[in-house]
């Protein structure tokens, strides 16, 4: 038996306005004009936007309030409302919440599936944001979407519900094109002072040596320092400039066996992408889904496992203190909840972030979750955990979305989940890009198309590629290299175009004292190197950033030696 908010769609053959549902911010006076339910509804004065919610209570029967919605079949569309719990029954930590879908064929069959859920919703913490988005079947003639509450008990306050179509892209990638040139490029100005000398034949070379746009794989910790893999790591230091080890500083990875530790491999991976020049990110400090946890955790006490879960921090997080630019703090937390509910404590993951916080203030720290962007049935629960920790003061620093993708993908939909998770105002990584199918041509083009969307959203400031060498691992056809050389396949190769030569700056470009120098450059860190007749007469690091540079380049010597005593960066 379970608590349901039904709404009948059907169809009709006129373009959707925004929001097709009437009397979704409760404000019309009485909720059972536009509304019908097996239950009581009243109009309540605690409300998410406006001057009424309704009370939804006494429900009667499974079904919550219902109306009549027109939607056009084969359109997507979001469906979104806030919801406040009014109890919550002994024994539960919080209640989870389905939106489901009922869809009603034109042959009279039904198809019942998901189109979103939010497993935490607690109560006492106020307005939650629920949610989801579906595409409506060619041949469909009804359509009803309702909420689940997993308990017939619980009461709830409802608010603010939308229901408005996802449009599709128009023009994607020439759209994807403006928003890289305006997002990650910044003005370059360079010009000459000092002197009255003017020499000819003076040129500056542009050399990026780092994007600010985060570019890293996941590693295996044994290949990247065994010499018998130099090919796999002459591949990875030529490609990427972050590092990722995959497993190796997983909890299983580190003490499969209570005690037995095992930090050895997965820090002397870390020392050596330092060592290379390479920014590390960390993955994972805890994992809370029960298949994934050490099984000898399985019968500890709550005190206990907290103790453990400290002295692992320590240990993990102290002891790569100052050496990671990343951590993701407890994996895919949306789809598993082992620690909260050992240790009876629904806000566990937010302890796990400020005890990471403690250990290491410098690094960042992100969630990390799937069927985020892939699916429809996280995106809005994430967008809502995301939220509800930055309010609560948690120190996150980022959301991590996984990006495990099968053919087809929907560029619109993936983007609009991308778009509503960005809401939360956190930098986003997405954290483990692959693309599995068999056709090579097929996987080239959905890796050039999430490159491209990736690249060019506000809010995404890295990608990291899930592996790329078919040897090792359990998805080969998903990889941007195979064989033992390590062979770029054709996805491999258009991701290399797009990356390094594209997507970076490297010119050499002529300059005198009638002729500045004034390009847009994507952003990063550069070597300057200035030429006198092709020989280095001066070199200087800078870096690009969101405002741009400016480089006053000064002279000294005379015309047939110039001279350069210093480099202004302003």
């Amino acid at each position: 038996m379970v608590a349901v908010f039904l709404f009948v769609l059907t169809l009709v053959g006129a373009w959707c306005a925004p929001n097709v549902l009437q009397d979704g911010d409760f404000e019309a006076g009485s909720p059972t004009r536009a509304w019908s339910c097996s239950c009581d509804m009243t109009l309540s004065p605690d409300s998410h936007t406006g001057s009424h919610s309704v009370k939804v209570h006494n429900r009667r029967s499974r079904s919550g309030p219902a109306q009549v919605v027109p939607v056009q079949p084969g359109h997507r569309y979001s469906f979104t409302a806030y919801i406040q719990l009014l109890n919550q029954l002994p024994g539960h930590l919080y209640h989870g919440v389905n939106i489901n879908v009922d869809v009603v064929t034109t042959t009279g069959s039904h198809h019942h599936d998901k189109m979103g859920k939010s497993p935490y919703i607690q109560l006492g913490t106020g307005w939650h944001l629920i949610g989801g988005d579906y595409l409506i079947p060619n041949d469909t003639k009804t359509f009803k979407v309702y909420i689940e509450v997993d308990q017939p008990q619980v009461n709830y306050l409802l608010d603010s519900a939308t229901f408005e179509e996802v449009l599709p892209l128009r023009n994607f990638r020439s759209a994807a094109d403006d928003r890289i040139e305006k997002l990650r490029k910044a003005n370059v100005t360079i010009k000459l002072s000092g002197s009255h000398i003017d020499p000819s034949g003076l040129t500056v070379d542009l050399e990026q040596t780092y994007s600010e746009f985060i570019i890293a794989s996941a590693l295996h910790a044994d290949m990247i320092v065994d010499p018998n893999y130099k090919k796999y790591q002459d591949f990875f230091y030529q490609n990427f400039e972050w590092g990722v080890p995959a497993n190796a500083l997983k909890w299983k990875g580190t003490e499969r066996k209570e005690g037995h530790l095992r930090y050895s491999k997965p820090f002397t991976a870390v020392d050596a992408l330092l060592k290379h020049g390479k920014k590390v990110k960390g993955h994972n400090i805890f994992w809370d889904v029960v298949k994934n946890i050490p099984t000898w955790q399985y019968n500890k006490s709550g005190a206990e496992l907290k103790r453990l879960m400290a002295k692992r921090i320590h240990e993990l997080v102290g002891g790569l203190k100052g050496k990671l630019q990343h951590w993701d703090v407890n994996n895919e937390n949306l789809h598993g909840d082992f620690y909260e509910q050992k240790l009876k404590d629904p806000n566990i993951t937010m302890w796990m972030f400020r005890e990471t916080h403690k250990a290491d203030p410098a690094v960042k720290l992100f969630l990390n979750d799937y069927n985020i962007v892939k699916s429809q049935m996280s995106t809005f629960a994430y967008l809502d955990q995301a939220t509800t920790f930055r309010k609560s003061g948690v120190p996150v620093g980022g959301i991590g979305i996984q990006s495990h993708m099968t053919p087809p993908v929907d560029l619109a939909a993936v983007k609009f989940r991308l778009d509503q998770v960005a809401k939360a105002g956190l930098p986003i990584m997405i954290t483990e890009l692959d693309v599995d199918t068999a056709d090579e041509q097929e996987k080239a083009r959905i890796y050039e198309d999430l490159y491209r969307l990736y690249y060019s959203h506000r809010a995404v400031e890295g990608i990291v590629q899930w592996h790329f060498w078919s040897g090792g691992i359990g998805k080969p056809h998903a990889v941007l290299t195979e064989g033992p050389d390590v062979t770029p396949n054709a996805a491999g190769r258009i991701v290399r175009q797009l990356v390094w030569e594209d997507w970076r700056t490297n010119q050499t470009l002529p300059i005198s004292r009638d002729h500045d120098v004034n390009i847009r450059a994507f952003k990063g860190e550069y070597k300057l190197r200035v030429k006198h007749h092709g020989k280095v007469i001066r070199e200087e690091d800078f870096n690009l950033g969101q405002a741009g540079v400016d480089l006053t380049v000064s002279l000294s010597g005379s015309g047939a030696y110039p001279q350069v005593s210093h480099v202004l960066i302003g």
